[in-house]
């Protein structure tokens, strides 16, 4: 008897439910963007893929001489809520240029320990070069909490094309 009410059940309820909302949305966020991409990939005979190539190219064989030289904050131990706090970090980039590469402050407030409780990040700007390949990175960042707050910085390649950027699985961290 059970299960007949249960089939009955089924009957009533199934054709309410199909995956024509779920194909639908699995086709318009992923195949049609995908599909996108790979038509801006192979356009003007491959440009685009070439020039991707190319840089990922340059990326690999300069990425083991990029390093962090030294991360710089303003000189205060305490900063009032709200006020803006100078960060800055020298990068030698060797054949490298300021554009290659994404620069961010990575800081939030630490735990006893010096644990990142949380983290936010803010991209760095290029500032200026201080010579043999070295250049300087800069960013204002406001603390919006009280507490103990901790600072560093990440590096990655950069590119107008993000899923590149992030493809390549390259990080470089601060000693801060």
């Amino acid at each position: 008897m059970l299960f007949l009410s249960m089939m009955a059940f089924f009957i009533l309820l199934c054709p309410m439910f199909n995956t024509h909302r779920m194909v639908t949305e699995y086709w318009t966020r992923f195949c049609v963007p995908s599909a996108e991409r790979r038509f801006k990939l192979i356009e003007n005979g491959y440009e685009n893929l070439k020039s991707i190539a190319k840089w990922r190219e340059k990326i690999m064989l300069n990425w083991s001489n990029v390093a962090i030289k030294e991360i710089r904050m303003d000189n205060s131990n305490e900063i009032d809520m709200g006020a803006s706090f100078n960060a800055e970090t020298d990068i030698y980039l060797g054949e490298l240029s300021p554009e290659d590469v994404l620069v961010e402050a990575y800081y939030g407030r630490l735990d006893p320990s010096n644990q990142f409780l949380d983290s936010f990040t803010k991209i760095m700007a290029p500032a200026e070069n201080v010579g043999e390949n070295i250049h300087r990175f800069r960013c204002d960042i406001n603390f919006e909490e009280v507490g103990h707050f901790g600072i560093n910085v990440r590096l990655t390649p950069n590119h107008p094309n993000p899923e590149s950027r992030h493809a390549m699985g390259l990080v470089i961290w601060g000693e801060g």
